[in-house]
């Protein structure tokens, strides 16, 4: 029987203190972390491969809407689902921030501080939708 592995979130988050309740919830309910270092999200999700992203809206310097368009726009990354947490209401924080309207909307957005049995509810949601989509384009 083939022992399946802890599901993995990367938490790209500015604020220590969400940073810390953010993984003691995941760790807790099972979940592996990773949390980049600023200026180094991207190579650290390339070469851990979460199977979700939480991601700060509210990210100075680089941008999080930036830094979610790089995401997107990759081949390997836009597969991963990104919940964005933010201290702004998701449609002003994209009204002026959005500079390519193409780009899709988060894959779940939720307002700081969020509540921990729906967040943990979300990640579940999402990583269960993302294995079926992976499931279905390469099966064993």
């Amino acid at each position: 029987m083939k022992k399946e592995s802890k599901k993995h979130v990367a938490i790209i988050e500015t604020e220590p203190e969400m940073r810390i309740f953010l993984s003691n919830l995941l760790k807790s309910n099972s979940y592996r972390t990773t949390i980049p270092r600023t200026g180094q999200e991207i190579e650290t999700i390339k070469a851990s491969k979460p199977d979700l992203i939480i991601l700060d809206a509210m990210m100075p310097r680089a941008g999080a809407i930036q830094l979610y368009q790089i995401i997107k726009s990759d081949e390997v990354l836009s597969c991963i689902p990104v919940i964005m947490l933010s201290t702004v209401d998701q449609k002003l924080l994209f009204k002026y921030s959005r500079q390519d309207l193409s780009l899709p909307q988060p894959d779940d957005f939720l307002e700081k501080p969020p509540e921990a049995e729906e967040l943990l509810e979300i990640i579940q949601k999402l990583i269960n939708k993302k294995t079926i989509k992976t499931n279905a384009l390469y099966p064993d």
